[in-house]
């Protein structure tokens, strides 16, 4: 079960340390090219005070908790809650709501009036239909597809690439795949217990993405700096910080391009 979940939803989690990367690429290519090369990694004495501002407007933004990445398109009457986080290039419409702890994951697409309860993954490139509903404690796997007006209950499983019809109900403890999306079996408790622990090591990642969008373009150049030049010793420092002793791999620095 642990290798599913993996594959449910590492394509996103794994591969959103580069994201952060990419905006630097963006904003250095259409901003600021002679300035600012992709990872900053300079020394920035003739970079303009109106050019951070500007980089920043790019960046993650914290709302009452939650994580919102810079290129997530989210409608102002979406109401996510606590904890919760919207990441890259995904796009929430009008009158959508989130519990806590939950994760609309890459490009994952949540349309008008769906509800979204506490501890859901939405999995990188899945979608989710108008005025569905998905209780608590669900993985809904990468690329998969949930109906307008569909109900996934608390402790279930839609697998990676599942079309879910609209207006069907996965029960409580089940795991349904396919296109059209059945029940293919009944879940076990680990594999429920296995939801909350991918949705709490998503709300992990995004607080350490958030740190990193917080830091300024000249710490972000330091910082680069000192890891070129002793790689060892800096991850030495930081596997020291508390916030990231959980997660020493360089997942979701911005600089790392390496993973």
């Amino acid at each position: 079960m642990l290798s599913f979940l993996a594959k449910s939803v590492a394509p996103g989690i794994l591969s959103a340390g580069k994201a952060l990367e990419k905006v630097g690429r963006d904003f250095a290519g259409k901003t600021a090219a002679s300035k600012f090369p992709a990872s900053f990694g300079v020394i920035l004495d003739d970079v303009t005070k109106e050019e951070i501002v500007e980089y920043h407007k790019k960046l993650g933004k914290s709302v009452h908790g939650t994580f919102q990445a810079p290129s997530a398109n989210v409608d102002s009457s979406a109401k996510i809650k606590d904890s919760s986080s919207v990441w890259y290039g995904a796009a929430v419409s009008g009158n959508v709501s989130v519990g806590e702890f939950s994760s609309l994951q890459d490009k994952s697409i949540t349309h008008e009036s769906a509800q979204v309860g506490s501890y859901v993954v939405v999995g990188p490139g899945a979608e989710v239909g108008a005025k569905a509903l998905l209780k608590d404690r669900i993985l809904i796997g990468a690329g998969a597809k949930i109906g307008n007006g569909a109900i996934v209950e608390s402790d279930a499983i839609v697998a990676p690439g599942a079309e879910l019809s609209s207006g069907a109900v996965v029960k409580s403890n089940e795991l349904w795949e396919g296109s059209p999306a059945k029940k293919a079996r009944d879940l076990s408790k680990e594999e429920v217990k296995n939801i909350v622990e991918t949705a709490n090591f998503s709300v992990d990642m995004a607080s350490k993405h958030h740190m990193e969008s917080l830091k300024s373009v000249a710490a972000l150049a330091s910082q680069r700096q000192r890891f070129e030049r002793s790689p060892q010793a800096f991850m030495e420092e930081l596997s020291e910080n508390p916030a990231f002793k959980s997660e020493v791999k360089r997942r979701g620095l911005i600089f790392n391009d390496s993973n």
